[in-house]
């Protein structure tokens, strides 16, 4: 089945669905009890105690799913053409977005992705994601004559308003342990906006795949998210370099200035976690017990929040839904993931409790007992 790629996305707790076990039951990992297609009507007691059911079969939740007008049979699309195809075929084209989902998604052996980076960059110097892309490649620690500080210093002035490129140079100074990291966390923190270049990478995937009438949306986006989580972490370098095993006050502050950013402007799930274990390093080799507690609370109640805020539908949502999907990329690029996530879930609610849905709404409802206060 499709879920299972999700996987890959960058929120650090998932809930994995199987079609085969889509029932009201599995909800905030509460055990899961037998539900039998005969109780598709509540019963009299159902408000005190909800009945409970076998499982469905496979057929069964499709038949109920196009009830309401969603195309299981998206779930199991055919996979046979693989994304590579595609994106390998794009090596020539004449057109500038195919040209960059080549530079950003093309997995070549040799060194060849570094200079179709390069290239493109310099063509277009003021697209972000390819100068991003090449200074994260960089940081990871390759040798290459193309990787230098003058990939930072020839950023366009739109690309150097931007935090996620000072956080991709702050990657990449600290891989070299130079000093200029300390700039680049200064220009992070005093930039105008944070790119969520996670989102941004996806949506341009699922722009090219669809001009190309590539594939289905929903397995082309699991495609994308799959893809996108096998590209470098800029992660490494900075969280070695924040060790500071020597306790230097400049470098605690500035780890403890990096994270914040990283916490509190709209990115990914994972660039927030990130962002609380870099302060929560920086308190915990301070031996300060206190603020390092609270950080860990803080995150904790972050991921928990999001946990319980999720549906266990959202995955089917996604890959049948390509209205959701697109509104939930969008918001996931302006807002954040986390804010993108509960707009979402608020928004599958809304539509399983619907007239629509009703002749499979056994699929989708909860028990009273496990909904939370709007």
């Amino acid at each position: 089945m499709l879920f299972n790629y999700f996987d890959h996305q960058s929120h650090p707790a998932e809930n994995k669905v199987n079609i085969t076990e889509i029932t009201p039951q599995n909800y905030a990992e509460q055990p899961r009890k037998s539900l039998t297609k005969h109780a598709i009507k509540e019963t009299k007691d159902a408000p005190q105690k909800r009945t409970e059911y076998k499982q469905l079969s496979e057929s069964e939740v499709k038949g109920l799913l196009a009830e309401c007008g969603i195309d299981a049979e998206v779930l199991n699309g055919s996979q046979e053409n693989h994304p590579k195809s595609m994106v390998d075929g794009l090596v020539g084209s004449s057109l500038v977005e195919e040209q960059l989902v080549y530079a950003l998604f093309s997995n070549p052996s040799d060194d060849s992705k570094l200079k179709t980076l390069n290239q493109f960059s310099l063509n277009h110097p003021d697209a972000p994601l390819p100068l991003i892309a090449l200074i994260t490649e960089c940081a990871s620690g390759i040798e290459n004559q193309i990787c230098n500080a003058e990939l930072i210093d020839r950023a366009a002035p739109t690309i150097r308003n931007d935090g996620s490129f000072w956080l991709a140079a702050t990657a990449y100074f600290a891989s070299q342990d130079d000093d200029r990291v300390y700039d680049a966390i200064t220009k992070l923190d005093e930039s105008a906006y944070f790119a969520n270049n996670y989102a941004k990478r996806i949506k341009l995937f699922m722009q090219v795949t669809e001009n190309n009438q590539f594939g289905q949306f929903g397995t082309n986006l699991v495609n994308a998210i799959g893809i996108e989580a096998a590209n470098t972490s800029l992660y490494s370098p900075i969280a070695k370099w924040c060790k500071n095993e020597m306790n230097d006050d400049k470098k605690s502050n500035a780890c403890l200035t990096l994270g914040r950013n990283l916490i509190t402007r709209p990115s990914t799930l994972m660039n927030q976690m990130f962002g609380f274990g870099i302060q929560k390093g920086v308190y915990d080799n301070e031996n300060n017990v206190k603020a390092a507690r609270e950080l860990q609370q803080q995150s904790e109640e972050m991921i928990q929040d999001s946990v319980r805020s999720s549906s266990p539908y959202a995955e089917l949502f996604l890959l049948t839904n390509e209205k959701l999907a697109k509104g939930w990329l969008s918001n996931m690029e302006e807002l954040g993931e986390f804010e993108a996530s509960k707009r979402l879930n608020a928004g599958i609610e809304q539509l399983v409790q619907s007239d629509r849905f009703k002749p499979c709404q056994v699929l989708f409802d909860r028990p009273v007992s496990e909904r939370k206060e709007q």
